[in-house]
């Protein structure tokens, strides 16, 4: 059989198709209180070989502007509270995200708006003692310079290099 709905307005179909997209999510968006949910999600996607199917989907909501904000946010909030268990589970995350090995997501989380907070998160590597862990936001900061050797007019080449590079670094 098939059904059909009508809504009153657009906004209220939009509303319900958000909130049904929303429960057909393989991945929880980040926060506080989901991030043992999704490391485990990822954990299970990354160990069990997932079927190419779920891991594009995963690839696909891992790299959306909702998940990624909430991703950054929710580090940012861990870090202001000090809060060990959740960004050593942000941790987790980071690597479970670059162990899936597909470039969209290296591409996404080593562009310069987000780069910072992914350095950030991998910082806090529980296999390490807090004395041995690198301070990845530091040493770029502080260490790193881009000297100009050939000048680019094109931006686009310029963040290419700092792209490929920042893929070197991780």
């Amino acid at each position: 059989q098939n059904w059909a709905l009508s809504f009153q307005d657009a906004a209220h179909g939009a509303e319900v198709f958000g909130q049904l997209n929303e429960e057909q999510r393989l991945l929880p968006l980040p926060s506080m209180e989901m991030l043992p949910e999704l490391t485990l999600a990822l954990g299970r996607t990354v160990a069990a070989g997932a079927m190419a199917a779920q891991r594009e989907t995963v690839v696909k909501e891992s790299i959306s502007e909702v998940f990624v904000e909430a991703l950054c946010s929710t580090f940012r909030v861990a870090e202001d509270l000090g809060d060990e268990e959740r960004l050593t589970l942000l941790w987790r995350v980071a690597k479970l995200l670059f162990s899936m090995c597909d470039a969209r997501i290296a591409e996404r989380y080593l562009r310069s708006d987000v780069f910072m907070d992914t350095l950030g998160m991998l910082e806090y590597d529980d296999g390490l003692p807090l004395n041995r862990r690198i301070m990845h936001r530091q040493l770029h900061t502080q260490q790193v310079r881009f000297i100009h050797v050939v000048a680019f007019e094109d931006a686009n080449m310029i963040d290419s290099i700092h792209l490929i590079f920042r893929m070197q670094y991780v």
